[in-house]
């Protein structure tokens, strides 16, 4: 396994276990496949779970509109862009916890906001796709014991 694909593979696991999918993916491939046909609703309900009641605000702004996220919830799934940015949530979420080794501080750390990120929290700045990376990039610095 290469240097990537074993840092990646146990947020892949996380992504999915958070997600609650059934069979859980085990490669970025075949996660890429279930969130591009639209994960559940109740992927989103697990996510709002687990960032608590404090940022479950932040979640579902992060997921799209409160109209839209109704009519979500009475067809039973959400569409590709609203799947994408609900993996992309749990993504990070899975990596700040690898990085700062729990729960509770990996949602401190997503909820706090950082100079790096021009003083927005973490979970602000990955409402964009390059938002996101650059939350991973400070992560993966501060996993690497660079400043951040």
């Amino acid at each position: 396994m290469d240097p990537m694909t074993a840092a990646v593979a146990p947020t892949v696991e996380q992504v999915g276990a958070l997600l609650g999918l059934r069979p859980r993916p085990h490669s970025v491939a075949e996660l890429d496949r279930v969130v591009r046909a639209g994960l559940p609703y109740a992927s989103m309900r697990r996510v709002e779970k687990h960032f608590g009641l404090l940022l479950q605000p932040q979640v579902r702004r992060f997921i799209g509109s409160r109209s839209t996220l109704e009519r979500r919830e009475v067809a039973g799934r959400l569409s590709r862009a609203e799947s994408e940015r609900l993996a992309r949530l749990a993504g990070l979420s899975g990596l700040a916890e690898f990085v700062w080794g729990s729960p509770a501080l990996a949602k401190q750390f997503l909820s706090t906001p950082h100079p790096q990120l021009e003083s927005r929290t973490p979970l602000e700045a990955a409402e964009s796709e390059i938002g996101a990376r650059q939350v991973e990039r400070l992560l993966w610095s501060i996993e690497h014991g660079l400043p951040a």
